[in-house]
């Protein structure tokens, strides 16, 4: 057997491994994945090789193999890529490998390299996904002038790796035919919480935050109820934030309110996550693929509207044992193991509580910030914050209401707010414009919630409308039916209205 001569000096190091190796054993049994393993390693070392590259070594579906040229890598990277995609796998399987280039000194120690520049490729390579292909700022400037056609390097930032010092400044391969989009790189400093940032204060629900963590640790599906303007969206999303920590791929945010088709929510969840779409192959089986392994938090915002959502999640459920599911709905979803979670309004403290009582409250609270947004000298006297209370308890402490009140302090005096509220629909409008129209108004989040009732609920609804003075629902002995059963005082009117 001859020696190998191995270069030293500066030299580019590329490594990878296959992603799912595991799955795809269980998948084919060992017979068909031995014969999956070795085309693998005929078009890995046929690329490598075309481009002058010396393996120095397989160990299962890893590659480690060295080049004198960074260009000549990046050339042996991309052959291998487009030949992984368009290549046959059995029973549609599809094999996708992480890549990892970093250039540096190639010292020997015996008949092998070591060193920093080794261990920082092989980490470039592990902080990748499957069909990607990561390189060190060592190796872009080497290649920026020189890529290939139709490649690209897409800088991705600075991030911390494993056992290194320091942040790496890592870019992407973008190979023109193949994806582009993936999750976030798995660095030590990549935020787990991908969540919508918070554009103003969150006040209170200190409980709340502490049952929801409680319960997401103890069940797998937890639904956070209410009518809308109730806050769900904003307290789910800092509960994300506040057990992300637990996760090792962190929390993500998938929001609905535009997904209309049941059908869609594989492919929302996909594209929150980031993960790239597989020609032929359906988002759902990209998104159970991908997330079989993982350990994450799903943040589904505004399932209200998808109906036939429940099979599509109780087989994420099934099929990701790692995976937690914090829903957002106006309703439960009634799958199996869902533990609801109804969300309170704010608790409106006593008119005649001791002034610091009334401040401290999280209903008071809410309005002042959000009324000190439009007015910073806001001050109010000990009567203005009674007001302020009444104001808090004729809109039933909801969040949404109070902050649509809030918002008239620019037009209105603290009084007229109040009395203005003999006609609440009417008086709380002019919410921020880059919010969706259901929270830019009291009327608008009403209408989302008729509007996703079934004709008969709307009829329904209607007629409850002309009840001013309430109706209570009385169960028929005996019968799964219920009789409406409105107040004397509106009883004249229900009469009397065709609605």
């Amino acid at each position: 057997m001859l020696e190998r001569v191995l270069p030293t000096g500066t030299v580019t190091f590329l490594f990878s491994d296959m992603e799912r190796s595991t799955q795809l054993v269980q998948k084919l049994g060992q017979e068909a994945f031995t014969s999956l393993l070795e085309q693998h390693h005929r078009i890995l070392r046929a690329a490598c090789s075309a481009h002058g590259g010396i393996d120095l070594g397989t160990e299962g579906d890893s590659f480690f193999v060295i080049f004198t040229d960074a260009v000549a890598a990046v050339e042996a990277a991309v052959q291998a890529q487009k030949e992984l995609a368009a290549a046959s796998w059995p029973d549609d399987s599809r094999v996708r490998v992480r890549m990892g280039i970093h250039t540096g000194s190639g010292v020997l120690g015996g008949d092998d390299y070591v060193g920093v520049d080794v261990n920082r490729a092989a980490r470039i390579a592990g902080a990748g996904h499957g069909a990607q292909v990561l390189i060190s700022e060592a190796t872009r400037t080497l290649v920026a002038d020189r890529l290939p056609d139709g490649v690209r390097a897409q800088a991705l930032g600075s991030y911390r790796l494993k056992d290194l010092p320091g942040a790496e400044a890592l870019a992407q391969l973008e190979i023109r035919g193949l994806p582009a989009a993936f999750p976030p790189l798995r660095a030590l400093d990549v935020r787990r919480a991908h969540l919508p940032p918070e554009s103003t204060s969150f006040i209170g629900r200190v409980n709340e935050l502490d049952q929801i963590a409680r319960l997401t640790s103890e069940h797998r599906l937890v639904t956070l109820t209410g009518p809308g303007g109730a806050g769900k969206s904003r307290l789910a999303v800092r509960a994300a934030a506040e057990v992300a920590h637990r996760f090792s791929d962190g929390a993500f945010f998938v929001g609905l309110a535009s997904v209309t088709d049941a059908g869609l929510l594989p492919a929302a969840i996909a594209s929150a996550i980031g993960l790239p779409e597989e020609p032929g192959a359906a988002p759902r089986t990209t998104l159970l693929t991908w997330i079989r392994e993982r350990e994450l938090v799903l943040l589904l915002d505004n399932l209200e509207q998808l109906e036939g959502a429940g099979p599509i999640i109780d087989e994420l459920l099934s099929f990701a044992p790692g995976v937690r599911l914090l829903g957002t709905s106006r309703s439960r979803l009634h799958v199996a193991g869902e533990q609801e979670f109804p969300v309170p309004p704010f608790a409106v403290p006593a008119r005649d509580a001791d002034p610091s009582a009334l401040e401290a409250s999280e209903a008071v609270r809410l309005f002042l910030d959000r009324a000190r947004l439009i007015r910073p000298d806001l001050t109010p006297a000990d009567d203005e914050l009674r007001i302020i209370v009444d104001i808090c308890r004729r809109l039933d402490g909801l969040p949404l209401a109070i902050e649509l009140a809030a918002a008239r302090v620019r037009l209105l005096p603290l009084p007229a707010i109040r009395d203005r509220l003999l006609r609440r629909l009417d008086a709380l409008v002019g919410g921020v414009s880059t919010v969706p129209r259901r929270q830019q108004s009291l009327r608008e989040a009403i209408a989302w919630s008729h509007d996703l009732l079934d004709e008969p609920g709307k009829v329904l609804f209607r007629r409850l409308a002309v009840l001013s003075a309430g109706a209570r629902w009385r169960r028929r002995r005996g019968s799964a039916a219920a009789d409406l059963s409105p107040t004397s005082s509106a009883v004249s009117r229900l009469s009397s209205s065709r609605a």
